[in-house]
C-alpha cells in the first residue's frame, strides 16, 4: 500500500512538473510574441514620425520663403528714415 502511494505521488509530481513546464514555456512564448509585436509597432511609429518630420520641415521651408518675401516687400516699401521702435 505504501509503495502504491509513493508511486502515485511520484507520478502526480512528475505530471505536475510537466504542467508547470508547459505553462512556463507558454508564458515565455507569449512574452516573446508580444515583445516582437511591440518592436514592430515601435519601428512603424518611428517611421511615421520620421515622415511627419520631413513633411513638417518641408512646410516650414515653404512658409519661411513666403514670410521672407513678405518681409522683403515690407522693407522695400517702408518710409525712408523710419526706424523700428
Amino acid at each position: 500500500m505504501r509503495e502504491r502511494t509513493a508511486e502515485l505521488l511520484r507520478s502526480a509530481l512528475f505530471e505536475s512538473a510537466f504542467v508547470v513546464l508547459g505553462v512556463v514555456l507558454a508564458l515565455a512564448a507569449n512574452e516573446w510574441r508580444e515583445a516582437r509585436l511591440h518592436r514592430r509597432e515601435g519601428r512603424a511609429a518611428l517611421s511615421e514620425i520620421v515622415e511627419e518630420l520631413k513633411a513638417n520641415r518641408s512646410g516650414v521651408a515653404q512658409s519661411l520663403a513666403y514670410h521672407q518675401s513678405r518681409l522683403d516687400t515690407m522693407r522695400a516699401h517702408r518710409e525712408p528714415g523710419w526706424t523700428p521702435p
